[in-house]
């Protein structure tokens, strides 16, 4: 009697079909690749054409130039849009950030989807390029401290000894030599990589912080970067959210409440959470409500407009529109922010690299007999 061994590919397969959305998604339909694709449908939508033939059309130009997972996204959207009859901003929801979902929403309820997509692809190029422009503010720096750790680790290991026994042989010292033997130190394999791995772990640890940190010590960390960047931004894209959906007829503690249970951020839930509560045990108004907190969110500047137009005939236009002028100045702001935070960076690290030649200038002259 045979034993016939059957294996079950079910697994396997449901694990490639997950992997492959995954890349689809991280690769195919990444943030450069989604505004790109905004600004063309917006552009087709404006002379008539339907999304099923954009979404189509775009995957066959990807397909020529080989992006396989932006093809393969696209054509996954416009067959989930077909088949299943849903609105695209519901098409989507599942792969795009919950800000972008409720813009595309409000922009069909309004019908008005190309003004819907056009906001996304400002807001979100102007915050990509604040993100950026901090992340970069930290590069220069780090070349002048990888500079002195290179040059005292050549230093320790060549020159300063002989100049040691040089000095020792003539019967002289020199104190610039011996701080310089010193800081070389800094330059030997173990407390190299200790040094990196501290900073690597302190670079870390304030990331990691950005969207979960909660408390009082946070609103007090919240007045200098990269904590006050990160609640300018993301509290200007939650206040478009938050706005687009009040605007097609959601009431707003409807809104802070559905928004806080579908955030992935504690940090931003816990904000929410507190609006919507002292809206709701106080029975007052949403700028009321954010003075009360204490919390500055979205920021001070935002919280002050809305309290001078909340509750004015059309007051959710208004302050969307109010909008671009609050990414302007926080344009401005973190900007300014980023010229402290590289001005003091790179002051630091230049008085390191001007300690060191000034200890090798005091050690040649040390040498000159007197």
């Amino acid at each position: 009697m045979g034993i016939e061994i059957v294996f079950d590919d079910n697994t396997r397969e449901e694990s490639e079909g997950r992997l492959n959305l995954w890349l689809d998604q991280r690769i195919g339909f990444s943030l450069k690749r989604r505004l790109a694709f905004y600004r063309t449908l917006s552009r087709k939508l404006r002379n008539g054409e339907m999304i099923n033939r954009v979404l189509l059309n775009r995957a066959e130009q990807a397909e020529k130039f080989s992006n396989v997972w932006e093809a393969r996204m696209l054509r996954r959207i416009e067959r989930i849009l077909n088949d299943e009859g849903t609105t695209f901003a519901y098409t989507l929801q599942p792969y795009i950030p919950e800000d972008e979902f409720t813009m595309l929403l409000s922009g069909e309820q309004a019908d008005d989807l190309p003004s819907a997509l056009d906001m996304i692809c400002d807001t979100r190029t102007r915050v990509a390029a604040l993100q950026k422009e901090f992340r970069g503010a930290w590069v220069e720096p780090a070349g002048y401290i990888a500079i002195v750790v290179v040059t005292l680790s050549i230093a320790a290991q060549s020159a300063l000894p002989q100049l040691a026994r040089t000095f020792e042989h003539n019967g002289t010292s020199s104190t610039a030599l011996s701080l310089m033997l010193t800081m070389t130190q800094i330059g030997t394999i173990p407390v190299t990589l200790g040094l990196v791995g501290l900073m690597a772990g302190a670079a870390f640890a304030v990331r990691w912080s950005l969207p979960r940190m909660r408390g009082r010590v946070r609103v007090w960390l919240e007045v200098a970067p990269p904590w006050s960047v990160y609640r300018d931004i993301q509290g200007y894209l939650w206040i478009c959210s938050f706005l687009a959906q009040c605007k097609i007829g959601v009431a707003d503690v409807d809104v802070l409440e559905n928004q806080a249970e579908e955030s992935r951020s504690p940090w931003l839930t816990e904000r929410l959470s507190a609006l919507r509560d002292t809206m709701v045990d106080e029975g007052v108004t949403l700028p009321r409500a954010m003075d009360m907190t204490r919390l500055n969110f979205p920021n001070p500047e935002i919280v002050r407009e809305i309290d001078d137009v909340w509750g004015d005939e059309g007051d959710y236009d208004t302050l969307l529109t109010h909008s671009l002028i609050w990414v302007n100045q926080i344009e401005d702001r973190t900007r300014a922010q980023i010229r402290v935070v590289r001005g003091v960076t790179n002051f630091v690290s230049i008085m390191l690299v001007g300690a060191i030649v000034l200890l090798e200038i005091f050690i040649g002259q040390d040498m000159i007999p007197r």
